[in-house]
């Protein structure tokens, strides 16, 4: 049987968990619109389908399966039966041939307008013009169709990426279960039973989540790419969890495999699958990984037997700092002028992603008072369970759902940029820049001296791009509070070390 991610999930994304309760680790986000399989008998989806605190089994449409909350699902067969009763509607649907891309919905008919809003493949669009001079245009390129989304957003699409839709097929697939421990050498290839989980009561919005931004961009096309690979290779640790045993490679996915190898506990392995779908999957129950190991050999392992490798810690030097901080040069009078904040001691010495954000509030709420704009620690309180750690920080995408709340609906982000990508973001605005630095000052094992940057480190470290030249960028840094301006190989140094990240934030 079919079901669809229900469009009060909106933008946020909801979770396929790998039990069916708020404790089971995220195997990935779904998003509105989007179709699913259910792995559990009909009568069992249709008596728990829309109820709270129930959960279902499903498969999304790359294979991986898991539980999503019952209450967050519909069926869209019953409800485009329903729509259909108005012989007037006429509905699309996102082609699959978008890939892993999403279709812009734009504010005109035509390449040149505003995006409004992205939709993923799976996504049932309703035609706000005649069935007739739809159909005609439908897949034909460089015609535009008017369309509302799931969400009631209205606004024009490539008919090129969308065709008719014709209800799914219910059907049902069996529930496969295998062994834990099946992939450890010392054990048999005989599955044992997954122990049953109880469903636990929680929040009705938690199994909701802020979707991974999609980068913006400057060229004109209709699809937004989301996932980007990698210039280096992703690498995952065999874990000690394997004890003297040693962890199959197999030539499939499954138990069935052929065995090409064992790899002992501590072994380091390249992923062979992008990073944004491989993640998710490392310490997942079930889950199967394409690695490469030391000797080139290729093929799968367990990953629920697998982690990251832990970043190395910077050494911590007892002795007292002596090195002086990266070479400053006097303030310009180029680059926007956003106002610069102090992080100081929030968040445990630890708030420079909602410091940086707070920083862009505060520049478009100058420039119009409808902007809203808060405190850092206002940003701070909002924040739901989870989103970050006291003394460790917060990813910036954790960020996200509270920005929207005040308004900021065009969030974007990417990893990997280039300075030809930060010159292009910067004619739209300042924004948020990631990189590696070393810190000093309250806070460090250096606190009795000024805060300050001394270069490149292992810290992961937000602040705000203000502008960049041949020969230096003009940044907002929270860390010292202070405007820098740095030689633009540092910068770049430093950048590389945070990934090349782009955070963007605007009205």
């Amino acid at each position: 049987m079919k079901l669809s991610v229900s469009p009060s999930v909106d933008d946020r994304g909801l979770r396929l968990r790998s039990q069916p309760d708020m404790h089971g680790s995220i195997v990935a986000i779904l998003q509105t619109g989007e179709m699913v399989e259910t792995l559990d008998s009909e009568n069992v989806v249709l008596a728990s389908l829309g109820s709270k605190d129930q959960w279902l089994h499903v498969k999304n449409s790359a294979g991986l399966s898991g539980y999503c909350a019952a209450w967050l699902l519909i069926d869209p067969v019953n409800i485009v039966q329903s729509q259909n009763a108005d012989q007037s509607l006429f509905l699309v649907i996102v082609s699959d041939r978008l890939d892993t891309n999403r279709l812009r919905l734009r504010l005109q008919p035509e390449s040149i307008a505003n995006t409004l809003a992205s939709e993923p493949s799976g996504t049932i669009l309703t035609v706000l013009e005649s069935r007739a001079a739809a159909q005609s245009r439908l897949g034909v390129y460089g015609q535009w169709l008017h369309v509302q989304d799931p969400l009631g957003r209205q606004g024009y699409v490539s008919a090129y990426y969308v065709k008719e839709y014709t209800s799914p097929v219910s059907e049902s697939a069996p529930v496969v279960r295998q062994g834990q421990n099946s992939e450890l050498i010392s054990l048999t290839d005989e599955p044992t039973k997954q122990p049953a989980s109880t469903p636990q009561a929680e929040k009705l919005d938690s199994e909701l989540t802020p979707l991974p931004a999609f980068p913006t961009q400057t060229s004109v096309t209709e699809l937004i790419p989301i996932v980007e690979k990698p210039p280096t290779p992703f690498m995952v640790k065999v874990s000690n969890s394997v004890g003297t045993s040693s962890l199959r490679l197999r030539s499939m996915p499954s138990l069935s495999g052929s065995i090409v190898g064992v790899i002992p506990a501590g072994s380091h392995l390249e992923v062979l699958e992008p990073q944004q779908q491989a993640l998710p999957k490392v310490g997942v129950f079930n889950q199967w990984l394409n690695v490469k190991d030391h000797l080139g050999r290729q093929g799968y392992t367990a990953a629920w037997f697998v982690e990251p490798p832990a970043p190395i810690p910077a050494p911590v030097d007892p002795t007292p700092v002596t090195l002086q901080p990266v070479a400053i040069v006097p303030k310009t009078t180029s680059g926007f002028e956003v106002p610069v904040l102090a992080q100081d001691s929030l968040y445990g010495n630890a708030a420079c992603s909602p410091v940086s954000a707070c920083m862009l509030l505060n520049y478009y709420h100058v420039l119009d008072q409808a902007n809203r704009t808060v405190s850092p620690q206002q940003l701070i309180n909002m924040l739901d369970p989870g989103d970050g750690t006291p003394g460790k920080g917060m990813s910036l995408s954790n960020v996200t759902d509270e920005l929207e709340s005040l308004g900021y609906m065009h969030i974007s982000q990417k990893i990997h940029a280039s300075l030809a990508d930060l010159k292009a973001e910067l004619a739209n605005g300042p924004f948020i820049v990631t990189v590696g630095v070393k810190l000093v000052g309250p806070g460090t094992v250096s606190s009795g001296v000024p805060r300050s940057i001394l270069g490149p480190g292992s810290t992961i470290h937000a602040m705000v791009l203000k502008d960049l030249s041949n020969d230096s960028a003009l940044v907002n840094d929270p860390w010292s509070g202070k405007e820098l301006s740095l030689p633009l190989d540092t910068f770049g140094s430093m950048w590389k070390l945070g990934l090349n990240g782009m955070y963007m934030i605007r009205p």
